[in-house]
């Protein structure tokens, strides 16, 4: 299963676009999600939305939650307190979970979503933790864990 979903700078501007007069915070959305952007993107990025129409709800919830995240950047941001929050046996669960990941630095939604759905099984109270943490801190989380050698954090 995959952790992330791809899209050139373009497909993204025209995603963003084509969701921005729509409330993204409804919980009733995601089973009307991919139809609507389907639709909104079907005259303006036709290979885009045939793509976004062979999603499965993974994908199509992957890319939901990031829109809304986008939208309300501070919702997940827990504040200083947060990160001390982090005990050395969740680093170390973390460097491990973050040694498949492959996408360079910058894309602190995907990393989180990744790393999330990687400790979802193995520590799911960690997984939940991940899942609220802010932007800021989740790139110091990357840069943390990228830099030490493996098993250390």
């Amino acid at each position: 299963m995959t952790t992330y979903v791809r899209f050139t700078p373009e497909e993204y501007q025209a995603i963003r676009a084509a969701c921005r007069a729509l409330d993204l915070s409804r919980p009733d959305l995601f089973p009307l999600f991919p139809y609507f952007l389907v639709r909104a993107l079907k005259n303006t990025a036709p290979g885009l939305a045939d793509r976004i129409a062979r999603f499965g709800p993974y994908r199509v919830r992957l890319l939901l939650e990031h829109l809304r995240a986008q939208r309300n950047p501070g919702v997940s941001d827990p504040g200083p307190a947060a990160r001390q929050d982090l005990t050395a046996e969740e680093w170390r669960a973390l460097s491990e979970a973050a040694r498949a990941y492959l996408i360079p630095p910058g894309y602190p939604d995907l990393f989180r979503a990744f790393l999330a759905h990687n400790l979802r099984k193995t520590a799911p109270e960690l997984s939940r933790k991940v899942a609220r943490l802010g932007d800021a801190l989740i790139e110091q989380v990357y840069a943390r864990v990228k830099a030490a050698p493996t098993g250390r954090v």
